[in-house]
């Protein structure tokens, strides 16, 4: 059998077990998915009329996936993913409201269907499903939302997201009905119980799809009068967090507000307007959700915006209502706008919500040696000096760096909210940190990879440093630290610059003293007598600055890798590591906000997957270039460029 035959018969084996396990899932909803579409192949409905909701519909075994959807959602084993989009679009009424005198005709909805339609296929949802007015009745909207996007998230599990928007004329809340939007049958002189969408159903509805635990990610938009009605948020709300499940709402008006059209209502409304710009043009307040690559030298050769995440999104979106808001009152008119408001209707983990849905951004190409938008491909392969840095969300494996400054720490709280792994400091310049014993146990307990840092002193001696030292790496032997020991630099070429780094007076006026070259014999002597005493690499902690000038390749060879710390990233163009080596671990962000932890913490994330941080717990093995050179043979590298994939008798 040649290699194309078997590779082939390996898709259909593959294929048939998804089919039969497909099938079973598919036979417990059989109640829902009783009648075959001719419109898509593969598509089952309720009933025959619901085929034609259904505007795309890919391929169930389909897996192409966007990589930076992938590599946000959890890895259950399974390669199959589903992003689902609804909308409710009821543009016009059939009967006429008495208190107009004519029929609600909202041709703002029409507008803003069809721009939609345009951003789904953007975004890639492989499912697309259209409830216009004359389809979107009650029975419909609950067989949809209730039965058939549950019965597709089941097969589907933690990989579904599912967008949702609703545009419709929405009605107060009264003494004898709660607010909600009216069905295409509705008249003030209707029944209100089979002509209205209550927001409290629908806040059930989503509540049931958080409960169920498959849907993933989801967001309501609701572009609707007084749809704040359906307000309920929870303590611990975050709506950043990409890599953690979440179920939130945005809807364009409060309770007692209105949502508004354009001025040319030809061209839709203001909420839909604006979100599609906001998520094309890549307004994430949050410089931190980019993709930057640098080259050897420092220089920036792709910038690109990769995610686009929902609560600065809600910024944007208000900060410009609010400016139609004084434009508004400037002009003597009677609108107010307001809003948009974001709610959490959903508890995920017990009372929190610890993620959110999150949109893709455009990206730009800028080199043909890489693919920005992958993150399966952390590294650029065979290119040590391109260095890559993705939104830290897209990073499987996060951690923090502690000391006794961020308090008595919640550690099982912690591994819940996604540490993976944490750095301890050992010392002070000159004492044990107080807090080292206690948080090394109860990390070590709660799951979490662990490690300590070594504060380079500019004060002490060659003798004190070495003591120092040694008793830093007998006290992380002891308790059996997995990770190896990461060297704290604080430098910086202009020592002006020293005082915001160094807390500490008298270790801040030696620093003062020490030269570029002083600084790097230091660093080098103890990343060699790291080595020669434990057999690992060490980690070295720095700045642009500290891998730019002092550390060097030439002299340190594979004897380490790199702790990058980026705190202030306002502009992407400062995220610039030279050197022909990739970093390890990115520290992007000082004033985190993690459940467990009572103070702000310094965040950080690894480079590669789960697999590969495993393979560096221990410090004997150098992931990052084995990464870079993978797919590279190696026998036709310099042999300068050629990785030593361990050091030191840990290696066997």
């Amino acid at each position: 059998m040649t290699f194309g035959a078997a590779m082939k018969g390996r898709f259909v084996l593959i294929r048939l077990v998804l089919l039969v396990f497909l099938g079973m899932a598919a036979s417990t909803t059989a109640s829902f998915a009783s009648v075959k579409c001719t419109n898509f192949p593969g598509l089952y409905v309720k009933i025959s009329d619901y085929c034609s909701l259904f505007r795309r519909y890919a391929d169930p075994y389909d897996g192409q996936v966007d990589p930076r959807i992938k590599a946000v959602l959890p890895d259950t084993g399974s390669a199959l993913f589903r992003n689902i989009a609804i909308v409710i679009s009821i543009d016009s009424y059939n009967k006429v409201d008495p208190e107009i005198g004519e029929k609600v005709d909202l041709s703002s909805a029409r507008a803003d269907l069809t721009n939609l339609l345009a951003f789904f296929d953007e975004q890639q949802f492989q499912e697309q499903i259209i409830l216009d007015a004359a389809h979107a009745t009650k029975a419909a909207i609950n067989d949809i939302l209730n039965e058939y996007v549950p019965q597709r998230a089941s097969l589907y599990p933690k990989h579904t997201r599912v967008l949702l928007v609703i545009q419709a004329h929405g009605l107060q809340e009264t003494g004898n009905h709660g607010a909600g939007f009216a069905l295409a049958d509705w008249s003030r002189n209707d029944d209100y119980a089979s002509d209205v969408f209550q927001f409290e159903d629908l806040k059930q509805i989503l509540k049931r799809w958080a409960e169920r635990h498959n849907i993933f990610h989801s967001l309501t938009v609701l572009s609707v009068c007084f749809s704040g009605a359906i307000r309920e948020t929870n303590p611990g709300d975050s709506s950043t967090d990409q890599r953690q499940p979440g179920i939130h709402v945005l809807s364009a008006a409060s309770a007692d507000g209105k949502s508004y059209s354009m001025d040319n209502p030809a061209e839709g409304t203001h909420i839909i307007n604006l979100l599609l710009f906001g998520v094309r043009h890549g307004e994430d307040s949050d410089p931190r959700a980019i993709v930057t690559e640098t080259n050897g030298s420092g220089q920036i050769q792709y910038h690109g915006s990769p995610v686009i995440r929902i609560d600065p999104l809600k910024t944007f979106i208000g900060n410009n209502i609010e400016k139609l808001d004084e434009q508004a009152r400037a002009d003597g008119k009677p609108e107010q706008y307001s809003g948009p408001y974001l709610f959490a209707v959903a508890a995920i983990q017990g009372e929190y919500v610890p993620g959110a849905f999150f949109f893709l951004g455009k990206q730009d190409e800028k080199i043909e040696t890489s693919s920005p938008t992958s993150f399966d491909n952390p590294v650029v392969v065979g290119q040590p000096n391109i260095k890559r840095f993705f939104s830290p969300q897209a990073y499987p494996v996060h951690g923090v760096d502690v000391s006794s400054n961020n308090g008595q720490i919640d550690w099982p709280a912690a591994k819940r909210s996604g540490v993976d792994f944490m750095y301890q400091r050992v010392t002070g310049y000159s004492a044990p940190d107080p807090t080292l014993d206690r948080n090394m146990a109860r990390a070590k307990t709660a799951g979490i990879a662990r490690g300590g840092y070594f504060l380079v002193s500019f004060c002490e001696s060659d003798k004190e440093r070495q003591e120092r030292l040694n008793w830093t790496i007998r006290k992380l032997q002891t308790a059996g630290a997995e990770l190896p020991l990461a060297i704290s630099v604080d430098w910086a070429a202009d020592k002006t610059k020293l005082g915001a780094m160094i807390s500490d007076p008298r270790e801040l006026a030696c620093a003062r003293q020490f030269d570029a070259e002083d600084v790097k014999a230091k660093v080098e002597t103890i990343v060699h007598q790291y080595a020669a005493e434990t057999g690992k690499r060490a980690v070295i902690y720095g700045n642009s600055d500290v891998f730019g000038r002092l550390v060097s390749q030439a002299r340190l060879g594979d004897l380490y890798d790199i702790w990058y710390s980026d705190l202030d990233v306002r502009n992407a163009e400062i995220l610039h590591l030279s050197g022909n080596r990739p970093w390890t671990f990115w520290q992007h962000f000082n004033r985190g906000r993690i459940n467990g932890f009572p103070s702000p913490v310094d965040q950080n994330v690894f480079f590669g997957s789960q697999e590969q941080f495993r393979s560096f717990l221990g410090g004997s093995k150098d992931v990052v270039m084995e990464a870079v050179f993978s797919k590279v043979n190696k026998t036709e590298l310099p042999p300068d460029k050629v990785p030593t994939a361990c050091v030191g008798p840990a290696c066997n």
